[in-house]
């Protein structure tokens, strides 16, 4: 009996933990106005950004993603949010 690859090109992967937070930060932030457009933001600036929103929004220093983290997700699913 042989297996047979499967393609997982089409399908998207789901986003949990703490990168699920990220999302839930850039989605709230994308729609303020007051923030600049988060693509011109260095990946510090949104890092900062990002970590400063969950932390108003009650999330505890243990659950707010690290810097690594962000860059993870920066990397793997940033050309997909509109961020560099």
């Amino acid at each position: 009996m042989s297996i047979e690859p499967t393609n997982f090109s089409s399908a998207t992967p789901a986003i949990t933990g703490q990168m699920a937070h990220i999302v839930f930060a850039l989605r709230a932030l994308r729609q303020d106005t007051k923030v600049p457009p988060l693509g011109q933001l260095k990946p510090g600036q949104l890092h900062k950004r990002v970590d400063n929103y969950l932390r108003a929004h009650g999330f505890d220093n243990l659950e707010r993603p690290s810097r690594s983290t962000f860059d993870r997700f920066r990397r793997q699913f940033g050309p997909a949010f509109g961020i560099r």
